[in-house]
């Protein structure tokens, strides 16, 4: 019983700390940036938490987090969504 009241602490714990490296990715710089992601994807996998919306603020592929500069966003009318292109890794 003392093992599942320890895991959800450990998941609630996991959760702020992935909250304030997404908050610390958005003011830095682009490479501080991508370490942050790396850590909250590590943090995540590590302790089985879904990102959710999460997921659309950094490249899939380089883990570069997104902002006007290296990103471009497209809606796309026949699939009803919208794209967003990487321009670091393409």
């Amino acid at each position: 019983m003392a093992y599942k009241k320890d895991e959800e602490k450990f998941k609630g714990l996991a959760e702020e700390r992935t909250e304030i490296l997404f908050g610390l990715a958005k003011t830095d710089t682009e490479e501080v940036a991508k370490g942050y992601v790396k850590s909250a994807i590590r943090i995540a996998k590590f302790c089985n938490l879904r990102l959710g919306n999460k997921k659309a603020l950094f490249c899939r592929q380089c883990q570069t987090f997104f902002n006007s500069e290296n990103s471009k966003v497209r809606l796309n009318s026949k699939k009803k969504r919208t794209e967003i292109l990487c321009l670091r890794c393409g």
